[in-house]
């Protein structure tokens, strides 16, 4: 009856570890102009911190970005300390970045 009962919870348990992963799991990343920052801004999951190093970062596309963070765990993307991450888009025809809801 015990395995019954410890095989019935397991559920539970990889429940309870997957909501706690949602607060333990977030992530500071840091980035610089050289990396590929739309997959990294991209990827960003509720309470991670994109911090972007100084330098310009540019863009020769259209780039949505449609991310979902929560009022617990926003996603920040900022500057790296006294730093300044310029984007650059190559023509001025259309917004830098497009941000979705």
């Amino acid at each position: 009856m015990a395995i019954f009962i410890r095989n019935a919870l397991r559920p539970l348990f990889a429940v309870v570890l997957i909501a706690r992963c949602g607060i333990a799991c977030a992530v500071d990343i840091e980035i610089g102009p050289g990396d590929d920052f739309r997959t990294a801004m991209q990827n960003l999951s509720p309470g991670d911190t994109l911090i972007m190093h100084g330098g310009t970062y540019s863009l020769s596309s259209y780039f949505e970005l449609d991310l979902a963070g929560t009022a617990q765990q926003p996603i920040t993307i900022r500057a790296a300390a006294g730093e300044q991450p310029v984007l650059h888009y190559v023509d001025d025809s259309q917004n830098i970045v497009n941000i979705v809801d």
